[in-house]
């Protein structure tokens, strides 16, 4: 796979756990998400072997966000007025004592938000910030009831 880096926003994801020395198993996932700034599209590469696991078309040339939890990918499309939702395929659960991971083939989270210019993505706590800057605009999205609506993992 061909890559012009300067053309290129990537995101890496990266989950370890270490289970109790009873299990004495270790489990790592990495997974590189890239997006191209001349095509529409993210392609997620699995970062240990470097295996393209898929690559998803966009509606316009994408700058990447990780939510908090790694568990989603949002792609900000400005010329195309969208925020994508990608699903990592990557989460952890933390029990205290252990912790379990899932890994899972990455696909389209199946949420978009719509507005003029999308520009500026942020998480915090859990919460969502879309910015508009053709709408002079930021949506706040609670995570409650936009993660169940859209069935996305959050924390």
């Amino acid at each position: 796979m061909r890559t012009n880096w300067a053309s290129a926003t990537a995101i890496a994801l990266f989950l370890s756990l270490s289970t109790s020395a009873a299990h004495a198993e270790e489990v790592t996932a990495w997974r590189l998400f890239i997006s191209d700034h001349a095509d529409p599209k993210v392609t997620v590469v699995d970062a240990v072997d470097g295996e393209k696991l898929d690559t998803f078309h966009l509606k316009g040339p994408a700058s990447l966000h990780r939510s908090e939890s790694g568990r989603t990918v949002f792609a900000v499309q400005g010329a195309a007025g969208v925020v994508t939702g990608i699903a990592s395929g990557i989460s952890f659960e933390d029990h205290g004592e252990h912790g379990d991971i899932d890994v899972e083939a990455p696909k389209l989270a199946g949420v978009e938000i719509a507005g003029k210019k999308p520009s500026h993505f942020v998480e915090h706590d859990g919460d969502l910030a879309a910015f508009f800057d053709g709408e002079g605009v930021a949506r706040i999205i609670p995570r409650r009831p936009f993660w169940k609506a859209n069935r996305i993992s959050g924390k």
